[in-house]
């Protein structure tokens, strides 16, 4: 008799979703919401109009651009904020480990055409050099040589419609040539939120590629300007070259370009000068990029299609997950699986994260007017963000994707 209890048990168990593991996937499936946590630290100078985030992967420190302002560090634990006045537009920032074991920001200028540095632990700031007059640096990547201590600080120009590379060598990193006062310091005030996040069901959009026609070469020329060297994206493109991202794959060092207003992604090797061309679906642009390095997948955010793509360039196969309400992705990252994927929706006014595995978007709402326009994901998989208007950084504590199925 026992065995028919048990088979009893499991029937039932299955019915009511208890034991099935795809009965929660199939609650998500029809839309679901849960509450959720929303972390905000609004800055200390108005209308500082931040631009940039990155996040020290052994500390949790969090550094920010403000492009009306200048720089600053936060220290999550304290809620201490240290920050600088930098002019000439702080734009994107990425962070390394540049000079043994210390930790700094590479920022670019946007208005002033620099590429800056920030000495981590209260260090001050300098400039490493000049890139190329009114090109307007917008995308920024970083690539540590292997085997060298110089670091590849590759940066698009968005108004220049060139992509660049400032060689950082050791002695730019010496600290005796840092500023080393800081504007002011000042603890911050959290403000925990209760949004309600939505999880919703999504497809997959496949716009095969073509094997059998390999990608179009062209080689792109360059030219010593300053201390950079910059190479013309116009052939890459032929009509309006206004590159948004660059994203270098840490593995090969080669970079890719993407251009806000051609639905085209640029593959680029420095070591040869030439390009690889591979066309998106033609109804936008990608705005942001990353590549999943260990795939070789490349990411990007497509703004005003309101989509998140996916090239695989070894088929030139193009994956696309269209938003379920219209908006403008305007950053995306990866968390370390690469199975999770964060974007910015700048003027849907949320935050998204896509389950490319599981097809399916959750939506973190924001505050009216907050306009997200950067974001990096630390080590726990938390996602962190800058709002281009409401003056704040913020953070999302990556919930379970929906509540388990009720019994």
């Amino acid at each position: 008799m026992l065995p028919w209890v048990v088979v009893l048990f499991v029937i039932v168990a299955v019915l009511l979703g208890v034991l099935d593991p795809g009965a929660g996937a199939m609650s998500r499936a029809q839309g679901s919401s849960f509450a959720a946590g929303l972390d905000l630290w609004p800055l200390p100078v108005p209308d500082a109009l931040p631009a940039g985030i990155d996040v020290a992967p052994q500390t949790g420190e969090v550094f920010v651009t403000m492009f009306h302002y200048g720089l600053a560090q936060f220290d999550p634990t304290t809620d201490g904020i240290t920050y600088w006045q930098v002019e000439g537009g702080p734009n994107q920032l990425k962070l390394c480990r540049c000079s043994g074991n210390t930790l700094y920001a590479v920022f670019t200028q946007s208005l002033s055409d620099q590429i800056g540095l920030l000495l981590a632990g209260s260090g001050g700031y300098r400039a490493a050099s000049s890139t190329t007059p009114g090109g307007f640096v917008q995308g920024l990547d970083l690539f540590q040589i292997p085997g060298s201590e110089a670091v590849e600080a590759w940066f698009a120009e968005r108004v220049g419609g060139r992509l660049g590379l400032l060689q950082l060598q050791p002695s730019d990193f010496d600290p005796r040539s840092f500023a080393s006062t800081p504007d002011s310091g000042r603890t911050l005030t959290l403000q925990t939120l209760q949004v309600t996040a939505t999880v919703v069901p999504t497809t997959t959009l496949l716009t095969p590629g073509n094997p059998a026609l390999p990608p179009v070469t062209v080689s792109l020329p360059s030219r010593a300007m300053g201390a950079a060297i910059v190479w013309d994206l116009s052939p890459a493109y032929g009509g309006d070259v206004l590159p948004e991202a660059v994203a270098v794959n840490p593995s090969s060092g080669e970079v890719w370009v993407a251009n806000g207003v051609q639905p085209r992604l640029v593959r680029f090797d420095p070591l040869s000068g030439t390009a690889l061309l591979y066309d998106l679906p033609p109804d936008g642009g990608a705005a942001d990029l990353v590549v999943d390095s260990t795939r070789g997948y490349v990411w990007f955010a497509e703004g005003y299609p309101s989509k998140i793509g996916l090239l695989d360039p070894t088929t030139g196969d193009v994956h696309e997950w269209s938003l379920p309400t219209p908006g403008q992705p305007i950053a995306i990252a990866l968390d370390a699986t690469g199975e999770f994927v964060w974007f910015a929706d700048r003027e849907g006014n949320r935050i998204g994260l896509l389950d490319w595995v599981r097809n399916e978007i959750t939506l973190y709402p924001l505050p009216p007017d907050s306009y997200p326009v950067d974001l990096v994901v630390d080590t726990y998989g938390d996602a962190w963000f800058v709002t281009e208007r409401g003056n704040y950084l913020g953070r999302i504590v990556r919930a379970a994707l929906g509540p388990p199925p009720a019994p």
